[in-house]
């Protein structure tokens, strides 16, 4: 909940300093997208499965998911914890620079479908967001282009 976030922020001011760091990057404002998703609406914050999660990183995941949220993206643990290491990364090939950028593929992406992984990808500037069949995101990678199993929809 927002109010546990708060409280696990406040208990942790080198997070507090990664968020307000975080929102200096600036986001990308656009109209909202709602996704049909299975198990989550973009009012509700996912359940993290992972018991490992240090009190900091957990925060870190539901700061990404709130944001993803607010432009009516719904994730995975596995899309959080792979968006947690590859934001801010110091590996050009690997890096996202802010969530915005993927906010921005997400919504305005050209879409592909990618049949070996039964899902649908939208692909922008690099970053290519996988999304499952009930339009989950799955993972966000970066991509030189299009993988050549991919199949362009008009």
């Amino acid at each position: 909940s927002d109010a546990e976030l708060q409280q696990a922020l406040e208990g942790n001011p080198g997070q507090r300093e990664q968020t307000t760091r975080g929102r200096r990057l600036g986001y990308f404002e656009g109209p909202e997208v709602i996704v049909p998703e299975a198990n989550a609406t973009p009012e509700t914050e996912i359940e993290l499965k992972g018991t490992d999660y240090s009190r900091g990183y957990r925060s870190k995941l539901l700061r990404i998911d709130k944001e993803l949220r607010e432009y009516g993206a719904t994730s995975s643990e596995h899309a959080l914890n792979k968006l947690s290491g590859r934001l801010n990364s110091s590996d050009p090939s690997y890096n996202i620079a802010s969530i915005g950028d993927v906010i921005d593929a997400y919504q305005n992406g050209d879409i592909y479908v990618d049949p070996s992984h039964e899902g649908t990808v939208r692909l922008k500037n690099g970053i290519a967001v996988h999304l499952s069949k009930n339009g989950i995101i799955k993972t966000v990678t970066r991509v030189k282009k299009a993988k050549s199993t991919w199949q362009k929809k008009s």
